[in-house]
């Protein structure tokens, strides 16, 4: 029982956290990934 509800708080975690990770990246990357989108498009 103890052992899933980690695991649900976890998972929980991950999904909010992704996204601060996600626009620290592209803050920090910010003109490279500009750069980059306009290349493939």
């Amino acid at each position: 029982m103890f052992f899933s509800v980690s695991l649900l708080l976890g998972i929980v975690g991950i999904v909010f956290v992704i996204p601060y990770v996600v626009d620290f990246f592209i803050l920090r990357n910010g003109p490279l990934y500009l750069i980059r989108v306009q290349h493939i498009s």
